[in-house]
């Protein structure tokens, strides 16, 4: 019974740090910079071009087989934009800054041993930083918007990656996201933001 045991611990041992070795998981940190394009589709919320954005977070992903990986992790985004309002004999543009913080759950899929393809959902917390923004109604009277909700996105994209050192991964990611879908934002207007950039990350697998 106990030479049993023992040989039950030492598989267990065993498997345990061949799981190890075989390096499943990976924390790293990454950031991003691109454009894109915001809008809110109701009567007189004006024009939005983004000028551009920036991005940093953190990366967490673990190996569910040979080719594919679940990513999560944590995403602040602060986002430009330039707004001009789109019925007005004297159009006056302002500055308008959107911050979002993400929760993405995405998949990725290994081509070979450099290039992947990943895609998924995210969740979004925004913040729009102007209390004073205003969106007209049909009736021509001015409501304020809420500044803060919810909003839902997908995205993908195709990266590149190369283990520099062991255990230490560098990667290049171009991709796309689309937020504001199924949100949970502003009673007078729905938000959606495009958006389009380059992710540089580095991790370590451990």
């Amino acid at each position: 019974m106990i030479k049993k045991m023992l040989l039950l611990a030492l598989c267990f041992f065993v498997t345990e740090l061949y799981g190890q070795n075989e390096k499943k998981r990976m924390v790293g940190i990454h950031t991003a910079l691109g454009t894109g394009f915001c809008g809110i589709p109701s009567p007189g919320a004006g024009n939005y071009d983004v000028k551009y954005y920036f991005s940093t977070g953190l990366d967490y992903s673990k190996q569910l087989s040979k080719r594919w990986d679940f990513l999560s992790g944590l995403e602040y985004t602060h986002s430009r934009m330039i707004v001009s309002p789109e019925f007005s004999e004297n159009p006056t543009s302002r500055i308008e800054n959107i911050t979002l913080v993400t929760i993405p759950a995405q998949f990725k899929y290994h081509f070979g041993k450099v290039v992947y393809f990943q895609g998924g959902m995210f969740l979004n917390v925004i913040n729009r930083k102007k209390s004073e923004t205003w969106v007209q109604s049909q009736g021509g009277v001015y409501k304020p918007t809420h500044n803060a909700g919810l909003l839902f996105g997908c995205g993908f994209g195709v990266g590149f990656e190369h283990e520099i050192s062991t255990g230490i991964i560098i990667s290049l990611n171009p991709y796309v996201r689309l937020n504001g879908f199924g949100g949970v934002i502003q009673k007078g207007a729905d938000l959606f933001l495009l958006q389009g950039g380059v992710s540089l990350g580095v991790g370590y697998k451990f």
